[in-house]
């Protein structure tokens, strides 16, 4: 072509990686492009040219206590199930900023030792999903996992524990030593859930019987420290913060809260979202009631900002999409069928229900383009208890599929995880 040509993905701009001998173009598709037919235009001083391919996104999932890594595939908003991947004792999921690689932190072995290990899984391969490679194995159950969307880090969360593993090279993650940080949860309880910046500065912590928050400095990842505490909802005795998560640019951490099952006998309480400025001193600036919910399970932050019209540049963090998984009562009583929620919301408390769901709703996504809901529900009691993964049609609220993957033996949380390409 002569000069460098430009690539447009369905209007996304995207860069040359490398060049055949016969003249032809290897590019990457950016994430968040929709799934189904991708329009590459591509541009030079000769002219134009534009096809059209057929594009898929995988998605994994797993129950708790299962041997198998589930792989969906979803494509213009139909999701089918590939053949799944054989790993055991799978705790949690999470894509690469690129979606080309997933890190899956699981629990494996039979020597009692309760040791676990992530797994690279390759989501580019010819034949589908597989596991590339397999870190050295640490003792300490995995409550979260994550990746810095702009640096590269990976984040494992245990209890009490932290690994942080460098992704200067993605396929090979190397391993920091493990940090124990006991001595800073302050008689508070274990870690419950846990998030990283997107620049991967900053890790957020929530406590399991408080409604305090650690943050983390992860800057020089050798060495991390903790940085600052937050009472994110001073005045509650009652532990009420169930999850949270960074704004897609990093500047605020959103936590979600809420009565449960065990507060209920002490009272009650609306759902919450709160904003925390992210810093090294933190600070609450906004909390808002979310309309439609009863007692809010779990969230998940849609993948990119609204841009405001006319000649701002700058995206809202407060009016980005955010899905809470909820039931829709707290009391247990509910009999065998209890009502799940999929709620959409933002940080202006805009928003209510988009569908009821026949189950307790789990681990979520949100494809990027704000088409569908991805999420495990789990329904039954005892050794009757399934999971299955549900679709929702985000714009209709209407339950589009529903895939069994696992007999369960409880629908206690966290009892599957589930994550979809980015």
């Amino acid at each position: 072509f002569g000069r460098q040509p430009t690539i447009l993905v369905d209007g996304v701009p995207a860069s040359v990686l490398a060049r055949t001998q016969d003249g032809a173009i290897l590019t990457r598709v950016p994430a968040g492009v929709s799934s189904g037919t991708v329009r590459f235009e591509v541009s030079h001083p000769n002219g134009k040219a534009e096809l059209g391919r057929p594009m898929s996104r995988y998605a994994l999932a797993a129950a708790r206590g299962t041997d198998a890594l589930h792989v969906l595939r979803e494509q213009q908003g139909v999701v089918t199930e590939n053949a799944p991947l054989a790993i055991p004792g799978v705790a949690r999921i999470a894509f690469s900023s690129d979606g080309a690689l997933a890190y899956v932190a699981a629990r494996g072995g039979d020597d009692g030792q309760k040791k676990s290990a992530v797994h690279v899984v390759s989501m580019v391969g010819a034949h589908g999903p597989r596991v590339v490679q397999t870190s050295v194995p640490f003792a300490f159950e995995v409550v979260a996992i994550a990746v810095a969307e702009r640096a590269p880090l990976l984040v494992v969360v245990g209890t009490h524990e932290l690994k942080l593993f460098s992704l200067r090279e993605p396929w090979r993650p190397a391993a920091y030593p493990t940090v124990d940080v006991s001595s800073s949860l302050e008689n508070h309880g274990a870690i419950a859930s846990a998030d990283v910046s997107p620049d991967g500065h900053w890790l957020a912590l929530a406590l399991s019987d408080s409604n305090r928050l650690i943050f983390w400095d992860l800057g020089d990842p050798r060495a991390p420290r903790m940085a600052a505490t937050l009472d994110v909802l001073p005045g509650e005795r009652v532990s009420l913060a169930r999850d949270l998560s960074f704004s897609p640019a990093g500047e605020f951490l959103w936590v979600l809260s809420g009565e449960s099952v065990a507060t209920r006998k002490e009272g009650r309480w609306p759902s919450k979202l709160t904003s925390v400025r992210v810093s090294a001193a933190p600070e609450v600036v906004r909390t808002v009631e979310i309309p439609g919910g009863s007692a809010p399970l779990a969230m998940t932050v849609g993948k990119s900002e609204k841009v405001p019209s006319g000649a701002a540049i700058r995206a809202v963090p407060e009016e980005a999409a955010i899905y809470v998984s909820a039931m829709r009562s707290a009391t247990g009583a509910d009999g065998p069928a209890p009502t799940g929620l999929v709620l959409r919301t933002n940080m202006n408390g805009e928003g209510g229900i988009i569908s009821a769901l026949t189950g307790i709703p789990g681990d979520a996504d949100a494809t990027p383009d704000a088409r569908l809901w991805l999420g495990t529900v789990c329904a039954g009691s005892g050794a009757g208890a399934t999971v299955s993964i549900v679709v929702v049609k985000l714009a209709q609220g209407e339950i589009a599929q529903s895939l069994p993957l696992e007999s369960v033996t409880s629908c206690a949380a966290p009892f599957a995880t589930c994550r979809l390409q980015p």
